[in-house]
């Protein structure tokens, strides 16, 4: 049996497919509205996540990328 995708990762699967969204949300400059925006896209497409699990999601993303950027 297929267990169900977790909420953040159909998240970032639906932001991956999506580059006008994409571009939307990375556009924001305040980490307040874009948390409450990537929140509402995930009510949206039923994977809800909190606040919590998305800012952990943030500062992973940041982390991945400055390791990756670093020589």
């Amino acid at each position: 049996m297929h267990s169900p995708q977790p909420p953040i990762d159909l998240l970032l699967q639906t932001l991956q497919n999506d580059a006008d969204l994409h571009a939307r949300l990375f556009a924001m400059d305040d980490a307040a509205e874009f948390l409450n925006a990537v929140s509402r896209l995930a009510e949206r497409i039923g994977a809800p996540a909190d606040q919590d699990a998305l800012r952990q999601a943030m500062q992973a993303g940041r982390r991945a990328w400055f390791e990756r950027n670093v020589p």
